[in-house]
Formats: C-alpha cells, sequence, structure tokens
C-alpha cells in the first residue's frame, strides 16, 4: 500500500469515527422493573436521555405544556385527577423507535408500565392492541417513531408533583433527577435504538473498499 493510498485511508477513517460518534447521544444506563400496571415495561438497559437547555445538541429537545384533557391515556387505571398534556418536539437529528417517559421523585402518574429505580414510567406510543396509549398526536406519519423534527403530544394520566412543578419540565441530566432537592424538573425522556437509514459511514466504507481496489489494479 503506498503512501497516498495509506493517506486516504486515514482520512476516510477519521471521517467515518466522527460520524459514527456524532450519531448518538451520551449512552444513559436503567433498570427497568415490571408492574401491574397498563401494559408490560420492555426498556433495555442502555438508553439515551434527551432533554432540554442544557443537554447537547444530539440529545435536545423542547417540551412545552399544551394543558389538560378527559381522555385518559389508560382508561383501566385512570381516576378522577386531570390529565396533563406534554409536547415535545425532536431536535436531536436522529430517529427514534422507542421513547418513554420517567417521572422524577414527587411526580405521580397512574398510567404506568413500570418502574425505573422507584419512579414511574410508560412507553410513549399509541398501538390499538395496549391498554395504554398516551401518545396522542404526531406532526409527521403516525407510526411511534420519533422523527427529526417531529412534534409529539402525549398524556400523563392523573399528574402530580408535589413541589408544584409543571410536567414538561425535562432540563436536567440523569434518571431520575436526585439533586439538588427538592428536583428542579418533574420527569425524564429517555429513548432507545434508532431507525435503521442509509449512512455515512456506510457510503464511507463502500469508497474505501473502492478506493483499495483501484489502487491494487493500478
Amino acid at each position: 500500500m503506498n503512501r497516498t493510498t495509506k493517506k486516504s485511508l486515514v482520512a476516510i477513517a477519521g471521517v467515518m469515527t466522527i460520524s459514527a460518534t456524532t450519531a448518538l447521544a451520551v449512552p444513559t444506563l436503567v433498570n427497568g422493573v415490571d408492574t401491574p400496571g397498563c401494559d408490560v415495561l420492555a426498556v433495555p438497559t442502555n438508553v439515551d436521555e434527551l432533554g432540554t437547555q442544557v443537554f447537547p445538541a444530539n440529545e435536545t429537545i423542547l417540551s412545552a405544556f399544551v394543558g389538560t384533557t378527559p381522555l385518559p391515556a389508560c382508561p383501566s387505571s385512570d381516576t378522577a385527577a386531570p390529565n396533563f398534556v406534554v409536547e415535545i418536539t425532536n431536535m436531536t437529528g436522529i430517529a427514534w423507535p422507542q421513547v418513554w417517559y420517567v417521572g422524577n421523585p414527587g411526580t405521580t402518574l397512574s398510567n404506568e408500565d413500570g418502574i425505573i429505580a422507584g419512579q414511574h414510567v410508560f412507553l410513549i406510543n399509541s398501538v390499538s392492541s395496549d391498554l395504554n396509549n398516551p401518545l396522542t398526536f404526531e406532526s409527521m406519519t403516525p407510526d411511534s417513531i420519533f422523527q427529526p423534527g417531529e412534534i409529539w403530544r402525549f398524556t400523563i394520566d392523573d399528574y402530580f408533583n408535589s413541589f408544584g412543578l409543571a410536567p414538561h419540565l425535562f432540563g436536567q441530566i440523569g434518571v431520575p433527577d436526585t439533586f439538588p432537592i427538592p428536583p428542579i424538573t418533574s420527569g425524564n425522556i429517555i429513548a432507545g435504538g434508532i431507525v435503521p437509514e442509509p449512512s455515512t459511514t456506510a457510503i464511507l466504507m463502500i469508497g474505501a473498499c473502492a478506493l483499495l481496489a483501484r489502487r491494487r489494479r493500478r
């Protein structure tokens, strides 16, 4: 392999490394426990936390409080308390096929699928066969995949926060947020998996193979 070929491959490898690094958010480890709630909780150990303000660009979402609704996400566990609607917008540049809401200390709700570190958690989706369907609006394809730039609205049944915090505060890293006390955020958004798409890395690998084949022929 001559010097020119080596330099070309080093450059390609560098771009591939940068691409792979920037494609992923900072990983978070969680331990989900299923409870006799609405649906079966199936959270992988390795997830990514998404949030507002202090989060890096490839973890950033926007969030807002929309209001209350009489329509529960999980009717079988709903009570007379208000159901709150939260809006989130995907600014990460990544398509997430699974997204969960995790409450913080002080937050209670009734449409839980399970718990993480003692806090209520549910999958944000809408599937006709499920008991719990908190996802009520998708601005793009209605497939329960959080696409880049997409706006979601979801319902938190019987939401209550003992510190008086609004339900859309996701501006602190940690699942759950345990410091400071009282917390400054009411919940967390975590996501699992990345939707496979034609990637820059794959294209660069093809280019590297073609370059090697061309050099060998010469």
